[in-house]
């Protein structure tokens, strides 16, 4: 059998293969089941408050896991902007969260390591760490960017912790816990000027 997102995400894993991000994360062993990926800042398919954008104090949201399988060791988080003109972009990609935190609270500080047994690795900007939503923010002499993007928090659950160095990239990641993942989940927000 194949491990494939479930049908939820049937649009992610159509802009995460274009990017070719999604096939490092699939095991051809076993499906595996999924759990859920909340927050206390916004609810799934909501708008990310401003908060946790470039436009407020641009700090990570609060995520909470809940019903991974029991094999679970520790958890992986990819936030990606995923828009069907653009492709994926990485924001955020955090891991080594253990079973037992199930979560991460808001503002992970930026930096490799933020936390014993945390790391974090280099998004599509070129930041390690968080980077929020941030419509509007053009080139000088550009048109403001007047859209409403799509962004998904993909969290793993892994069976044991990835043999990856701080700062990785998402697709580093994602090859790293090839065979690892016995779980997944997602949470959605949007973000625009609108």
């Amino acid at each position: 059998m194949r491990n494939r997102l479930s049908p939820r995400f049937g649009a992610l894993a159509a802009v995460l293969a274009t990017a070719g991000l999604l096939a490092a994360a699939c095991n051809d062993e076993e499906d595996v089941p999924s759990f859920a990926v909340t927050s206390l800042a916004f609810g799934d398919g909501e708008t990310i408050p401003e908060r946790h954008t470039c436009d407020g104090a641009d700090l990570s949201p609060p995520l909470r896991f809940e019903g991974a399988p029991a094999e679970t060791v520790y958890y992986a988080v990819v936030m990606f902007r995923t828009d069907e003109d653009q492709g994926a972009t990485a924001m955020w990609i955090a891991w080594g969260i253990t079973a037992a935190a199930a979560g991460l609270d808001e503002g992970v500080p930026l930096g490799e390591a933020p936390s014993p047994g945390v790391f974090q690795g280099t998004n599509g900007l070129d930041v390690v760490g968080y980077s929020g939503p941030c419509a509007g923010v053009v080139a000088e002499g550009e048109e403001p960017d007047t859209e409403t993007h799509h962004y998904v928090f993909q969290a793993y659950a892994l069976s044991a912790g990835p043999a990856i160095d701080p700062g990785a990239t998402a697709a580093e990641l994602l090859t790293a816990i090839d065979g690892l993942v016995v779980g997944q989940g997602a949470l959605e927000g949007f973000y625009g000027t609108d």
